[in-house]
């Protein structure tokens, strides 16, 4: 990748990040970090799931792409070896 081009990039990454950690809603800034994720990846999709230890649970904060089936059930139960989760 040529210089000006990764620099034009690292600033691009650089702005993301500043608007993200200006964000006080969670998922508002996930959503956004997701977008330039998936910008730079080229992925048409993707999410960002996070765990809480509290409910031992995994629900998804930021999406795109997804059917509504998909995303329909937002929140599944952590099990011992790993997720279950009913689609």
């Amino acid at each position: 990748m040529a210089l000006p081009k990764l620099n034009d990039r690292m600033l691009d990454i650089i702005m993301t990040a500043r608007s993200v950690v200006s964000q006080l809603d969670l998922d508002k800034a996930l959503t956004m970090a997701l977008k330039k994720v998936l910008e730079i990846t080229k992925a048409r999709a993707g999410s960002i799931v996070l765990y809480s230890a509290k409910t031992a649970t995994m629900r998804i904060h930021a999406h795109k792409g997804f059917s509504r089936d998909f995303i329909s059930n937002r929140e599944w139960k952590v099990r011992r070896g790993g997720l279950r989760r009913a689609f």
